[in-house]
């Protein structure tokens, strides 16, 4: 009886890295860096540890790269917020210039 392969499955890096911080930023944010365990990031990640150590090297540039993620995100809702109150000073600054009532 001839044995059926396994269809290969695609890989996707880019996904995998994220899955891997979404997952660390749980787990550190719950455990901090000396509570954390790799292996068990890499289980609720649904990955294998040696992935977590191919794409990081090790729990502290994990972290590190956590960190970096969450400041990244930080920086990002912060410039909305500015170009939020910017649009509407400007937006103010319009009406009262262009209201028929000035």
């Amino acid at each position: 009886m001839e044995k059926k392969k396994k269809p290969k499955v695609k890989r996707n890096a880019e996904l995998t890295k994220a899955t891997i911080l979404l997952t660390a930023a749980s787990v550190f944010s719950e455990k901090g860096l000396d509570g954390a365990r790799v292996d068990s990031i890499a289980k609720l990640a649904g990955c294998n540890i040696n992935l977590v150590y191919h794409y990081f090297k090790n729990k502290e540039n994990l972290f590190v790269a956590v960190m970096e993620e969450v400041y990244r995100a930080i920086r990002s809702h912060q410039n909305e917020m500015n170009l939020r109150s910017e649009e509407r000073r400007v937006g103010k600054e319009c009406r009262s210039r262009w209201s028929p009532y000035h």
